[in-house]
Parts: structure tokens; C-alpha cells; sequence
């Protein structure tokens, strides 16, 4: 008999709750000219009350996202061409392993609904994770 384990391919990803989470909504741009529509999506979330940042690296994007799932913040999403126009992206969500299209204030209120009533303290980093130290 097979024994089961920590993490079978049918389960969910492991993740902390979002309130927890030290980032829990990470911005990942596409190239240079999607950095002014980040920052203001950026300001927007962050004024809510939710920890987020931007990937901003001279990096691919498959890399970003990579990156982002492997430290389970609990929402992805890219901003290129296409969510600059519609003000529309498609949110990776951790918890059901879907990608959901959201605008900002979907986003928002459903973060909030996840942290109603728990405590929060703003990311004691910078917002751009190019300016952050790198320890690998």
C-alpha cells in the first residue's frame, strides 16, 4: 500500500492565510511601459490596507510568476498592453489555483473580505522589488 504524501499532485498549494501573508497581492509588469499603470493600481491596493509590491525586474514574466508562487503570496497578476486598455487582469489566486479577471476594486474587496477583522501592519520593504537586497 501506497502511503500518502505531505503534498499530493491533487491538493492545493500550501499557503498562509492572507491576512498573514507578508505580501499578499504581488504587481508583475510586463516591460517599462506598464510601470506608470502599476503604480497606480500600487496605490490604489496600498491605500486599502493591503500589502502589495511590484515586480519591476529586467526579468521574463514566466520567471516573475515563477518567483512570486514560490514565496505563496496569495495574488499574481500581470499588467501589460491589454489591462492597461481594459483596466481588466487576470488575478492567479494561490488558495483555488485559479486565474480569475478582476479590475482593482474586485481585487480590493476581496482581499479585504479575507482580512475583515485581522491585524495588518504595512511591508517594512520597498514596493519595487528591483530596490530590494537579494540574498540568493
Amino acid at each position: 500500500m501506497l502511503e500518502k504524501t505531505a503534498i499530493d499532485l491533487n491538493e492545493k498549494a500550501p499557503m498562509l492565510p492572507t491576512w498573514l501573508s507578508p505580501i499578499q497581492a504581488r504587481i508583475i509588469t510586463v516591460g517599462d511601459a506598464h510601470e506608470e499603470f502599476a503604480e497606480e493600481i500600487y496605490e490604489k491596493i496600498n491605500a486599502s490596507n493591503i500589502r502589495v509590491d511590484i515586480d519591476d525586474r529586467d526579468e521574463s514574466v514566466g520567471k516573475k510568476i515563477r518567483s512570486a508562487s514560490k514565496v505563496w503570496i496569495p495574488y499574481i497578476f500581470v499588467i501589460g498592453d491589454n489591462e492597461v486598455e481594459s483596466g481588466k487582469f487576470q488575478v492567479t489566486v494561490r488558495e483555488t489555483g485559479e486565474k480569475v479577471d478582476m479590475d482593482v476594486d474586485e481585487l480590493i474587496a476581496e482581499i479585504k473580505e479575507k482580512t475583515k477583522g485581522m491585524p495588518f501592519r504595512k511591508l517594512p520593504l520597498p514596493k519595487d522589488i528591483s530596490k530590494r537586497i537579494n540574498f540568493q
